[in-house]
Parts: structure tokens; C-alpha cells; sequence
């Protein structure tokens, strides 16, 4: 299985993201939303309706009682494009719903320091989201969203300006790059588009993710074979692995054949294939093992403690969240080591 699918959204993450957006609506409501105002363009202005709950306390609690309501998966945002008079030019993502249903501020009453200034260039856009019965969801009914349907939406993308550039086509779609490059399915596969929808990598990836990492990397898997792209989906090095991982300390965790190693940021294979255990690097330091012993190695493929350990295990500090070390064990020691790999101590354990 992959890991860190960029697509997956959690409610609580989803919740601290759209508790930074300002002028939060208070309706009657479990549900709500949060319109964000951004920078005028060519005198056009995007307000983006960001939606989550109340109370996030509240959320969880009705989760954890198995409520017939619980909380639902956040949904796409409302793009509305408008003039500096107010007047709205283009909307986006409404999913059923009348625009009319979110009060919004004229732009005149927005405060300078509340403008948003844009860090991406496009938008996804969803068209064909419409909603389940509306009437029957009572106070739940916020009807902005709560319960739109996706199964068959098809998605786009558009500028700031509210220009469509990528007609509603696709089942799913992310912008996911420093250049605005997207990973978007088609008829169950994955494929990569450039900022304007060309195709840079065919639709034949049956699991696809990206990370921020060196402006975005790609990281796909078709026929159980693992491929590496750069943040304008060029392929960064023609072999496909049958085990890959994303980006940690620059390098990527690959295998063939059983046999481990590590590539970089350009497709090198830094670390050569030769080992039969290996975990990623955790700043620059990785645990290796010839499937008996173990040791450890830096970035370059340097081993810093050699391969004659029983096993070595992380030593986590709980509060701080973070590796802070390492311990090994041999000989009936227990031998401790910073988080460069330098030995600082050795007991009985």
C-alpha cells in the first residue's frame, strides 16, 4: 500500500486549516462555513467558501456516540468571482446549492488586512456534484455542501481569474506542484497534467502521490511497479522498482528483487540495491540490515556503525514527537547512539 495519499483530507486537519480563515459564519447549524477574500486581480476578486464544523469538539463527540450524522468528509470549496463593484461574475463548486446561501461582505467592507494573497494560480473546479434530498437533513441541512455527491462529479481547473482552462472532465483532480502541475484520474487511472491540462504522463497509474518535497515529486505504482517523477513529471530515472517510498532526508527508499537501496531527488541510486533491510532515513541517518545483523549508514551510503547488531530501534521522545536518537543491541548490551549516529553510551540492558 502507499502511503501519505495527498488526496486523503482528515476532518481534524481540515478544521485547524479553515479556523485560520476569517469572518466564520455562525448559523443554526451543526455544520458552517468560512468565506476567505483574496487580493483583487485585473480588478476581479476570488472569495473562497471553505466549509467545516462548529466546534470540533462536538464533532468527535458525536463520532465517538456512532451518531446517524457523523461528521462528513470536507468538501470542495466555492470559488465566487466578482467584481469591485460586487457583482458576481462566475461561481464555482455551488454542488446544487444557490449562491445566495452564503453571506458574503461587499468588497468594500472587507478590511485590507483581511485580504488573502493567492499561493497557487489554479483552482479545481467540480461540475455534476449535485445533492442528496436537501429537505429531509432539519438542522443538519446546511445545503452548503454537508452531503454533495462526488460519485459522479468531474472535475477542472480554473485561474484566479476564474478562467476555465480545464474543462470538467476528470474523476478526480489535485494541483499539487510549485509549477501547478496535477495528478488527475481517468477511467480509474492516474496520469499527471501541466498547468494548462496537457498530458505530461499517461493515464496508466493505478496509485499516484505527490509531496512538497524539491517543489513536488510524484511517486507512482502501475502493474506493482514503482516509478519516480520531478515537480513538471518528467521521470527521474527509468528503472522501476518493486518497492518505493516517498522523499525522507532527501532520499527514497527502492528495492528489487529483495534487495534495498536508496535513490535521490534526481533519480541517482545513492545507495546501492544491496541490502535486505532497510528503513528510511530519518536525518540522514538509516538503519540497514544484511538479514541477520544490522547497522546503520548516512546519506552517501557511508556506514557509520557496522552491520553486527541483533537489532536497532529508535529511540522516540514521546513529548517532543521526534526521533532523538537510536539504540542497538549485541553481546547482551544495550548501546546507545545520537541521532547522527555517534555511539554516546552502553549498558546492560
Amino acid at each position: 500500500m502507499m502511503r501519505r495519499k495527498i488526496t486523503t483530507s482528515l476532518v481534524l486537519a481540515f478544521f485547524v486549516f479553515v479556523q485560520a480563515g476569517a469572518h466564520a459564519q455562525k448559523p443554526n447549524s451543526y455544520y458552517t462555513y468560512w468565506p476567505k477574500y483574496y487580493e483583487f486581480r485585473q480588478d476581479i476578486q476570488m472569495v473562497e467558501i471553505v466549509f467545516g464544523v462548529a466546534d470540533v469538539q462536538e464533532a468527535f463527540r458525536y463520532s465517538r456516540m456512532n451518531s446517524a450524522m457523523p461528521v462528513p468528509d470536507p468538501n470542495p470549496h466555492v470559488y465566487i468571482f466578482r467584481d469591485r463593484q460586487g457583482k458576481i461574475l462566475k461561481v464555482y463548486n455551488l454542488c446544487g446549492a444557490p449562491v445566495d446561501s452564503y453571506k458574503i461582505l461587499p468588497p468594500t467592507e472587507v478590511k485590507t488586512k483581511d485580504l488573502n494573497k493567492h499561493q497557487v494560480t489554479r483552482y479545481p473546479i467540480v461540475e455534476n456534484c449535485g445533492m442528496y434530498g436537501r429537505v429531509s437533513m432539519r438542522i443538519f441541512d446546511i445545503y452548503k455542501h454537508a452531503n454533495a455527491n462526488l460519485e459522479l462529479a468531474r472535475w477542472g481547473v480554473v485561474d484566479q481569474l476564474g478562467t476555465m482552462l480545464v474543462f470538467p472532465q476528470y474523476e478526480k483532480l489535485s494541483v499539487v506542484t510549485d509549477q501547478n502541475f496535477m495528478m488527475a484520474m481517468s477511467k480509474g487511472k492516474w496520469g499527471i497534467l501541466d498547468e494548462n491540462g496537457k498530458r505530461v504522463q499517461p493515464f496508466v497509474f493505478d496509485e499516484l502521490e505527490c509531496w512538497s518535497y524539491n517543489g513536488g515529486m510524484f511517486l507512482g505504482k502501475r502493474k506493482n511497479k514503482y516509478s519516480y517523477y520531478n515537480s513538471t513529471g518528467r521521470q527521474i530515472n527509468t528503472r522501476e522498482y518493486d518497492f518505493g517510498e516517498i522523499f525522507w532526508s532527501r532520499r527514497a527508499l527502492v528495492a528489487i528483487n529483495g534487495k534495498y537501496g536508496f535513490i535521490d531527488s534526481t533519480g541517482a541510486e545513492i545507495v546501492p540495491l544491496i541490502y535486505k533491510n532497510a528503513k528510511s532515513f530519518y536525518y540522514n541517518v538509516a538503519i540497514v540490515g544484511d538479514g541477520k545483523k544490522y547497522g546503520m549508514i548516512n546519506n552517501q551510503g557511508q556506514v557509520i556503525q557496522p552491520l553486527e547488531y541483533d537489532r536497532i530501534t529508535d529511540d522516540y521522545d514521546e513529548k517532543m514527537m521526534v526521533v532523538v536518537g537510536y539504540f542497538g543491541f549485541k553481546d547482551g548490551k544495550q548501546y546507545h547512539f545520537n541521532r547522527e549516529g555517534k555511539q554516546t553510551g552502553v549498558k546492560n540492558p
